[in-house]
């Protein structure tokens, strides 16, 4: 029995696994013990540089799913196959719970844990809505001639993200918005390729750019916070995913990785399969509760070994998780793929 290591681009599925560690690292800031925010230390910043990865992961994770389905065929196999991974964590991490007896068993974990859509996560549903959007997405790219495409992607650039992070002011914004603003994205990149941001040198540049003046307004913000409280609680206002410096770094290391002529890898290809089974292991609502109280971030003093203790214990946390999901596609993944393709092939006579 074998997973299934068919050939994928090898830049963008490491980038895909670099955005799942970004993510469990912005996890353990979000999620973890550490709570002080109301008072400046350079643990706070330290954690607050941790958590600036997790939009950025996200912001990728849909740019690079979209990228790969503009002008694609609409399939319900891809719906099914999210949806069943969903229930299939969601119903094996309860019956866990269950049998060590965690003590997070209560009537909303309960049902949230059988109806896992729409109430255990979060980022399914709205992935789910985007790819039932993508027939008349990819109706509306094709009617676009590329002049009326740069000028609509410009309009929602404005309400997506220069108002939000200028005025603080949310124009219609969801996640659902959101996401469908980065298909456009990224439906314009892969049909007009544009020669400045396929030199890397260039790309590079405004990445480090981007970062540098993220992790700034991070300090900044904190020490300005000093004698300002409410900039100490806003410390992390750049950090949302619709805001100015998230979206340029997640959109400038988008491009350096597509610009990276990456060898079809079966080791990257074969860990970046397991992303999906990562994030529903670790942000599992049982696991979260469980496993986060126990990571005692406030324990922790000085900055830099805040950092580091951030770093490993996440590490362990996207190690075990893989070989979990590893283990769950070696054995499990055949049955899953036959349910898939059965529900499926229902849909698609019923519906197509």
């Amino acid at each position: 029995m074998e997973i299934n290591t068919k050939y994928r681009n090898s830049s963008f599925e490491l980038l895909r696994i670099i955005s799942m560690f970004l993510i469990i690292l912005h996890h353990f800031s979000v999620h973890g013990t550490f709570s002080s925010n109301v008072t400046f230390s350079f643990e706070k910043i330290a954690n607050e540089v941790l958590q600036l990865g997790g939009k950025i992961g996200v912001n990728l994770f849909v740019l690079i799913g979209s990228y790969f389905l503009i002008g694609k065929k609409f399939e319900f196999k891809r719906v099914i196959n999210v949806i069943l991974n969903v229930i299939f964590y969601s119903y094996i991490l309860f019956i866990v719970a269950l049998v060590l007896d965690w003590p997070v068993i209560n009537l909303p974990s309960i049902l949230a844990s059988v109806f896992p859509i729409p109430r255990a996560y979060w980022f399914p549903n709205y992935y789910i809505l985007l790819l039932l959007c993508t027939p008349a997405l990819n109706i509306l790219i094709e009617s676009f001639t590329k002049k009326q495409y740069r000028n609509a992607l410009l309009l929602l650039t404005v309400v997506c993200v220069l108002i939000p992070s200028f005025f603080n002011v949310e124009v219609g914004y969801t996640y659902l918005t959101l996401f469908i603003y980065l298909y456009l994205i990224a439906g314009y990149i892969k049909i007009y390729a544009d020669s400045f941001f396929e030199n890397q040198l260039y790309v590079l540049s405004f990445f480090i750019a981007s970062l540098a003046l993220t992790i700034f307004s991070i300090f900044y913000l904190n020490y300005l916070g000093i004698n300002h409280q409410a900039a100490l609680l806003r410390s992390d206002f750049f950090l949302e995913a619709n805001k100015l410096l998230t979206f340029t770094t997640s959109l400038s290391l988008f491009f350096i990785f597509k610009n990276i002529n990456l060898k079809n890898n079966k080791t990257i290809n074969l860990i970046a399969g397991s992303m999906f089974g990562v994030y529903l292991i670790h942000d599992n609502l049982l696991v979260r509760t469980m496993l986060w109280k126990y990571v005692d971030s406030q324990k922790i003093n000085g900055g830099f070994t805040f950092l580091l203790y951030g770093i490993l214990i996440s590490l362990i946390i996207f190690s075990s998780c893989i070989v979990i999901d590893l283990l769950k596609r070696l054995f499990l993944d055949k049955y899953i793929n036959q349910l898939t393709n059965k529900f499926s092939n229902f849909l698609s006579k019923t519906f197509l």
